[in-house]
């Protein structure tokens, strides 16, 4: 099932903004960023103006200062103790530029996310004091690092905390500079861990925020971006100044990471350090170690910058393998598995450092909380995933028994467990998800702004939307809902794996969008079908022209249609549980062997369909197959091992579940007979 919802705004908040000039549509969507007037509005759309916080609000701020103030003075060999994502090696190479930049002798330390996690460990600090080194300084970690702190102390070594992570209120005996600390009294609680040094840096330079900017914003914005850090106050005011820094004078690092992956730096947008930047940087301590991505950053000479871009990109593409080989692993065992209320799997031959990636992508498509291990020895080191109203958490935390380590929130969570308990722990889940997760809320959610009507389908109106950049957490990209298009044509590209539709609104004219990693196969829709799209909008430039991009995130038919597929589902489902019969229901030879070579002329092994939507597109006899005749020739050609199907995910279009078929080589003759399902109803 699939749930599509849109967003309901105040309507009186709408119309005092309206009052002011704004755009009607542009209002609800302010309405919905939690703009509640004008003056809420205007800041919004007027990132510039954003004032910062003053950084001594933040906990812990002056003494943590004069700690390293007294460190540099007496010339204390001193480490920036980092992490291995984005934020932890933005963090580490500001840091570490506005130490070095002071004359600071100042060095780093990232731990390597396989042998040793995120965080202070006791082997980690024994590498550190065995290198000589008197202080110590965390970035974007060190909160909860109680006893590791402790020991570091017992060294005769300092330390000091930065950190943006949830706190206890047992905190280390040393400064902590953590705006989410429970006595924290600073306003803005969603600083990344780079946003938490910036503030440490202006404190200690006491520069104006222009020349702070200028220095240390692309790296900030990056940083802020990348960890999904809310796009609201602050931040917004840090990722805006951040992303002009980049468009005007580039790093020299980043500069040469963009354009390896194929990125103008004069069009960077937040999307594209999301989608294009922050993952090439994070491959570096996925996949090997993550001083790579922070050498990149630090790095001046270019020709040594795009060496180490070059060595990111094909980190990246080592872990984008990486994920599709696992990703097609768990599918592979869902084929036949039984169906529980939650995904669990483990494999020794898959990768720590993307099992998070991958249960993403899993938990988008299947609609339900995903856990993937990867087995390390004696251990099982998970990563979880969640979907909205599930607590992940919660779940997990039933299982305390079973569990080494665990940590997380809500919607991602990651674990330990023996490898030895790993079955009994997997059946002990199904078992608690199983009845404790409400089958309700195993859905796919395409959650929409609001309404776009027709006439807004224009480059104007997408020139509009750029007032409320730059998009991320809070503030995403905004997706429509537009009703009532028609369909007037439907095109597999790239090999049937994107659809390309031209639409027809209501006043005739006609635009193209997308439907990317749809086949044609797998609509439930058809030409001359009336269609609601979810969609967001860009612009495109293709030979000097520039035009609308419109991309389809979801397609649903008319509510006569969606009838059509619910009678359709139940009747082949009563049907096939014996709960009824149809009269006058024949399969006949014909039937089965049109269905596959319809199968057999997709051209692939394997694909996905749309029963409801093929059934429209097979024709017997001068008339369409039907759903049900459909579903029953797919489970005859599978009986005679021409074929493997089962049912995968509800498929974007409809309310229909979706069917994954491979269709096998097949030399010789066979006889229908041999299917009982042929034999029943033929």
């Amino acid at each position: 099932m699939i749930k599509w919802e849109i967003r309901e705004q105040d309507e009186q908040i709408v119309e005092s903004l309206k009052a002011c000039g704004i755009d009607d549509i542009l209002a609800r969507l302010l309405a919905n960023r939690g703009c509640q007037c004008p003056k809420d509005a205007e800041e919004f759309i007027s990132p510039s103006e954003i004032s910062l916080f003053p950084p001594d609000s933040l906990p812990d701020m002056a003494s943590a200062a004069e700690k390293i103030r007294r460190a540099i003075e007496l010339g204390k060999k001193i480490v920036v103790y980092g992490d291995y994502d984005v934020d932890g090696v933005t963090s580490s190479a500001v840091l570490l530029s506005f130490l070095k930049s002071i004359g600071a002798n100042v060095g780093y330390y990232i731990p390597d996310r396989k042998d040793e996690g995120y965080g202070l460990s006791e082997a980690s600090i024994d590498k550190i004091y065995g290198s000589g080194v008197e202080f110590i300084i965390t970035v974007d970690n060190g909160t909860t690092a109680v006893s590791e702190i402790e020991y570091i102390k017992s060294l005769g070594m300092d330390i000091v905390v930065t950190d943006h992570h949830e706190c206890s209120d047992s905190l280390p005996r040393c400064p902590v500079v953590n705006p989410k600390r429970t006595d924290s009294e600073y306003p803005f609680k969603e600083l990344a861990g780079v946003g938490v040094v910036f503030k440490l840096v202006s404190y200690l330079s006491r520069e104006d925020e222009e020349t702070l900017f200028s220095r240390y914003g692309a790296l900030v914005a990056v940083g802020t971006i990348a960890d999904v850090m809310p796009l609201v106050s602050e931040n917004r005011r840090i990722v805006f100044e951040g992303l002009k820094s980049i468009r005007r004078n580039c790093p020299v690092g980043l500069s040469s990471l963009f354009e390896a992956a194929g990125s103008k730096v004069s069009e960077v947008d937040s999307g594209t350090v999301s989608f294009r930047l922050a993952p090439r940087l994070n491959a570096a301590g996925r996949m090997g170690n993550a001083s790579d991505a922070l050498k990149l950053l630090l790095c001046e000479d270019k020709a040594e910058a795009e060496a180490i871009a070059k060595k990111l990109c094909l980190a990246n593409d080592e872990r984008q393998k990486a994920e599709r080989e696992i990703f097609a692993s768990v599918e592979k065992r869902l084929k036949n598995a039984p169906k529980h209320n939650i995904i669990i799997e483990g494999d020794e031959k898959w990768h720590g450092g993307v099992i998070g990636i991958v249960a993403s992508r899993l938990t988008e498509k299947y609609g339900r909380p995903v856990i993937l291990f990867s087995f390390d020895g004696d251990n099982a080191k998970g990563s979880a995933r969640s979907v909205l109203g599930v607590n992940i958490h919660e779940i997990i935390a039933s299982a305390e028994p079973f569990l080494l380590k665990f940590g997380g929130h809500e919607m991602a969570a990651g674990l330990t467990v023996k490898r030895s308990e790993f079955d009994e722990f997997r059946n002990f889940m199904y078992d608690y998800a199983d009845n404790n997760i409400e089958r309700s809320l195993l859905v796919r959610s395409v959650i929409t702004e609001c309404l776009l009507p027709h006439n807004r389908l224009n480059l104007n109106f997408y020139d509009d939307l750029t007032a409320l950049e730059p998009f991320g957490s809070a503030n995403p990209t905004p997706v429509f809902t537009v009703k009532g298009l028609e369909i007037m044509r439907i095109s597999g590209l790239s090999q049937g794996k994107h659809c390309k539709f031209s639409f027809r609104k209501e006043d005739g004219s006609l635009f193209d969008a997308m439907f990317f990693s749809h086949s044609p196969l797998v609509l439930s829709c058809k030409e001359g079908d009336v269609v609601d799209i979810a969609c967001v909008l860009g612009k495109n430039t293709f030979r000097g022209k520039t035009g609308l991009s419109v991309i389809v995130k979801a397609m649903r038919l008319d509510s006569s249609s969606e009838e059509k597929i619910s009678f359709s589902v139940r009747d082949y489902d009563d049907l096939i549980s014996g709960e009824a019969t149809l009269s006058g229901l024949k399969i006949t030879k014909d039937d089965v062997a049109v269905v596959y070579r319809f199968l057999r002329s997709a051209g692939k092994e394997r694909f996905v369909i749309s029963p409801f939507g093929v059934s429209r597109r097979i024709f017997v006899g001068g008339e369409s197959i039907g759903y049900v005749k459909l579903r029953l020739c797919l489970n005859i050609l599978k009986e005679l091992f021409l074929i493997d199907c089962f049912d995968v995910f509800e498929n974007g279009v409809s309310e229909e579940t979706a069917v994954l078929a491979e269709v096998f080589s097949f030399k010789g003759k066979t006889s229908l007979e041999k299917s009982e399902t042929f034999r029943k109803y033929s």
